[in-house]
């Protein structure tokens, strides 16, 4: 399902950290992990990134619970 403006962040939140933590905890110190989701998956980053007309977001969920999410960035949001 897309989500609709901010209503859905607390649970983009939740599964970006869970699922960047899962991908990378490994090759990171608890430091340098700590210092990258404050400042990539903090509330207000999280929030500007959804209030970019540019950038969607999408969830999968199950039973209420949100099993992934998928970004997809165009015009001036994609940056890489």
């Amino acid at each position: 399902m897309q989500i609709s403006k901010s209503k859905d962040i607390a649970k983009i939140q939740k599964i970006s950290i869970k699922t960047f933590v899962e991908t990378f905890s490994f090759q990171n110190t608890e430091e340098d992990m700590k210092i990258y989701l404050e400042e990539k998956f903090s509330l207000e980053q999280l929030t500007t990134e959804v209030d970019n007309p540019e950038s969607f977001f999408y969830l999968l969920e199950e039973d209420n619970e949100v099993l992934g999410y998928l970004k997809l960035n165009i015009g001036k949001a994609q940056t890489e």
